[in-house]
């Protein structure tokens, strides 16, 4: 299976957080560091079967623009953007490359070649339908004769900027409160205090003046902010943690809280919320269902 490295890169937001305490970060040797280098099998391999062979069927007509080509009309599209010039990384068995599929070569981390070989011409599929430029007409505009990489050193640096703040604060458990228009600029008042829209919240926040944003530092990371309120470094001036890190977070725990998946909560205080709605239910009488709420800091059972 042939390969190309791929990195994909999100966006993080700031948020101010309080000083705190922590015992020194552990030391790094460089030294015993694998150095980096290109693609390639741990141990030599080889191959036991023979490649498969693509063919051409005569139905569907691969001649002719695909349907779905036509019904998102596509030609239209391509008169605000073609995609030419966007790099793209692909994972996947090798690509086979060819006048209408122009590659990078990249890595092979099986048989140590450059990826442009694919046996099973999964990858060649999967990079036809992201680059390949189809046959007939409209044509997009021919992409450039070589693609520009991007740096892999800024590409690590910010890589490690997106992960601490991701994983740094709890953005699941975001709290805000919006202050009126008037805190806002004069010259938007007008507009501010006519503003509606169908979602009551989202009505409040386009009204804002300001607004008072909490963002809650996730446990165990306190010291590890404080380190960059101080000196602007991520991750104590360290790696990115691995999954034995003391500030390793996996990517179950992140979509667990994100889905609000019941943990280790503790209930301080409890209150009730009136929610707007513009919803109205027709019933045949004016009752109201009543439930038992879940008592707040219950005592221990004995």
């Amino acid at each position: 299976m042939a390969a190309i490295a791929m990195v994909v890169l999100l966006t993080g937001m700031i948020a101010n957080v309080p000083s705190a305490q922590a015992v020194p970060p552990p030391s790094v040797d460089p030294s015993l560091v694998p150095p980096d280098g290109p693609p390639r099998p741990d141990q030599p391999m080889r191959q036991s079967n023979i490649c498969a062979r693509t063919i051409t069927v005569a139905d569907p007509n691969v001649a002719l623009p695909a349907p779905g080509f036509t019904m998102l009309n596509v030609s239209k599209a391509w008169q605000y953007s073609t995609g030419n010039g966007v790099t793209v990384a692909v994972i996947d068995t090798g690509v086979n490359p060819s006048p209408r599929l122009p590659v990078v070569p990249g890595g092979d981390y099986i048989m140590s070649g450059d990826g442009l070989m694919d046996c099973d011409s999964h990858g060649t599929i999967v990079a036809s339908l992201i680059a390949a430029a189809p046959q007939g007409s409209p044509m997009p505009a021919p992409m450039p004769p070589t693609a520009t990489l991007p740096d892999p050193v800024a590409v690590k640096t910010w890589g490690a900027m997106v992960a601490f703040f991701e994983r740094a604060f709890e953005w699941e458990n975001l709290m805000f409160t919006c202050y009126p228009y008037y805190w806002g600029r004069p010259q938007r008042w007008e507009e501010m205090v006519l503003t509606q829209d169908l979602d009551p919240q989202f009505e409040e926040f386009l009204k804002a003046g300001a607004v008072r944003v909490v963002v809650p530092a996730r446990p165990g990371f306190e010291a590890a902010l404080a380190h960059y309120q101080e000196t602007g470094d991520v991750w104590m001036g360290e790696e990115i943690p691995d999954m034995y890190g003391d500030n390793y977070l996996s990517i179950i725990a992140e979509i667990k809280a994100a889905n609000f998946a019941p943990g280790d909560e503790v209930c301080l205080e409890q209150w009730e919320v009136s929610l707007p709605t513009t919803l109205v239910l027709l019933k045949a009488d004016a009752t109201l269902p009543e439930w038992t709420a879940t008592p707040c800091a219950p005592a221990a059972q004995p």
